[in-house]
């Protein structure tokens, strides 16, 4: 583990951090630098890429190392969601990818493995080129991304007056309800509330989907489910390829059976 100390960092300056990444980077030569493709992850990333000379994967949702090659197969939607495409790069290092949180489960700790920590400075060359005047912080609830439990709404609920019935499910369930693109477009649910590939990718231990056919996007975003439940009237929903438990009939229906199964 690299430890630094030093109060440029304080606060989320991509320059001033990827100053710090590449000095790291050219020093340690790793073969793989991997970051959160979060706001700041999205900003940090391609300044690394471009001050190193090498590429960047953005978004991925799966990655594995190739036996043969050792390169790291980088696997992300591409052409709008339609396709998978996975991507390596041969020539140059470090390979580079952002990864959406909640895609990956955090694996169990292992109290028999040690590590190190190194303690390392930045540059004092390195100056941040931008002031911070002042900070008001925006109110902001749990992320779905956290949640354990979640209930997902699609079109297939009908209309706006049956979420009503999928948050009496998800308070039966003490779980968060999320939805997909085409409710938070039509005004329906906000957009904290997306799941998938433009939204917030999920990892809970139970997902309820209800009325959600199954778009490739939306799917990329619910991979680290461990447990998925899909109701649907379409038996030949793309969801159920992603389902453990499925269920074909009125997704309203259904919900408000598990409710009062659950009362």
């Amino acid at each position: 583990m690299l430890v630094c100390r030093d109060a440029r960092l304080a606060r989320p300056d991509a320059e001033v951090f990827a100053h710090w990444i590449c000095d790291l980077a050219r020093a340690f030569r790793p073969e793989v630098i991997l970051y959160g493709a979060t706001a700041f992850g999205r900003e940090l990333a391609p300044g690394v890429a471009v001050r190193l000379k090498t590429g960047l994967t953005a978004d991925c949702t799966v990655l594995a190392m190739d036996p043969e090659t050792g390169l790291l197969q980088q696997t992300r939607p591409a052409f709008g969601g339609n396709l998978m495409a996975t991507i390596v790069c041969p020539a140059h290092r470090p390979q580079m990818a952002t990864v959406r949180p909640g895609i990956f489960a955090a694996p169990a700790a292992d109290e028999t493995r040690a590590g190190e920590i190194r303690y390392v400075t930045l540059d004092a060359s390195v100056a941040p080129r931008v002031r911070v005047v002042d900070a008001e912080p925006v109110g902001a609830g749990r992320s779905i991304a956290d949640a354990e439990r979640l209930v997902v709404v699609g079109r297939g609920i009908g209309s706006k007056k049956n979420l009503a019935v999928a948050r009496r499910l998800a308070d039966a369930l003490g779980a968060e309800l999320g939805c997909t693109r085409p409710l938070v477009e039509a005004g329906w649910l906000e957009y904290p509330h997306q799941v998938g590939q433009t939204g917030v990718s999920v990892a809970p231990k139970l997902l309820v989907s209800l009325g959600v056919s199954g778009a490739i996007q939306h799917l990329a975003g619910i991979g680290g489910a461990q447990t998925v439940i899909a109701v649907n009237e379409d038996a030949e929903a793309p969801i159920f390829g992603a389902a453990h438990y499925k269920v074909v009939g009125d997704c309203i229906e259904v919900a408000e059976a598990l409710i009062d199964a659950l009362a």
